[in-house]
């Protein structure tokens, strides 16, 4: 019995020398041994220079013509001409008016002055402004006072509540048909809620999230953008990676309401439970200054 397994094996090395001698090398490869091997000091890798990171607003001509769209639909024009746009193109053929909720207690006045210039400059005017505040001082009505601006509403709440069931109240007053929360010291770029309009006439999508960035203290340096990816239910529950600026139907978050439980991940709870059909990642920057943050 040895000797036959021995007498198989021999004459299996056999045939595998044979097939080995059949098999042609490519010229000059007899001598290489790691001839199939990548040899990385023949030829050093050329580094490609990492392109450093600036954000651009806008150009002039782009914010003008935001404007001008806004003006034309002020002064009764039809959306799909405003925008130049088929009917078929718009989901949407009513303009929708966003409610921007900003609750304060005692701010740091300069972070909410600036914040309130970057909503007040929006290219697209159907907005309003809701201001709930909590503080005892008068700082945040005593700036109010310096920018007579009709879209703005400003109520004092007594007491330090919560921010869940302070912003839940905020969202009833509100007449807008979409609304969003702003902190203080978040700065909205010019162009934000147009992009935000956009989408909506565009998709009719219920919420919307927007990419965001940090920048400094005086608003000239952007060094941490976050492009966020298009919506992906199973990474969002994994990631809260929507945050901010977070845009719902009014009617939707009336019926979710943000639950005082999860201070601390408001939105991504309410994300959690809200219904993911209509959903849409508006591709716009949002800039954070150290110690608050900035939007989109």
């Amino acid at each position: 019995m040895r000797e036959h397994n021995v007498s198989v094996w021999s004459e299996f090395g056999k045939k595998i020398n044979s097939a080995r001698s059949k098999i042609r090398l490519p010229k000059g490869s007899e001598d290489s041994p790691k001839r199939f091997a990548l040899r990385a000091n023949d030829k050093k890798q050329e580094k490609t220079p990492r392109q450093k990171y600036v954000y651009q607003e806008p150009e002039a001509s782009v914010l003008l013509n935001q404007r001008a769209v806004w003006d034309r639909i002020k002064g009764g024009e039809k959306p799909e001409d405003a925008l130049g746009a088929s009917a078929s193109v718009l989901k949407v053929h009513h303009v929708p008016l966003i409610s921007v909720i900003v609750t304060t207690y005692e701010p740091v006045i300069r972070y909410f002055e600036q914040t309130l210039i970057s909503i007040l400059s929006q290219t697209y005017g159907g907005y309003e402004l809701i201001i709930a505040d909590t503080s005892l001082s008068s700082g945040v009505r005593d700036t109010l006072d310096h920018y007579r601006d009709e879209r703005i509403r400003y109520y004092s709440v007594p007491g330090n509540r919560g921010e869940a069931s302070l912003i839940n109240d905020a969202a009833h007053l509100a007449a807008g048909n979409y609304l969003c929360t702003v902190d203080v010291g978040d700065l909205l770029t010019k162009d934000a809620l147009y992009e935000v309009f956009l989408c909506i006439m565009r998709t009719g999508a219920e919420i919307l999230y927007t990419d965001e960035d940090h920048c400094d203290a005086a608003g000239k340096r952007f060094d941490r953008p976050n492009r966020k990816p298009d919506f992906n239910k199973d990474y969002l529950l994994s990631n809260n990676y929507m945050q901010r600026l977070l845009v719902i139907r009014r009617e939707l978050f009336l019926a979710l309401r943000l639950r005082d439980s999860f201070d601390g991940a408001l939105t991504y709870d309410l994300m959690l439970r809200a219904p993911k059909s209509a959903v849409r990642h508006v591709q716009r920057t949002r800039r954070w200054p150290p110690g608050s943050r900035t939007l989109i």
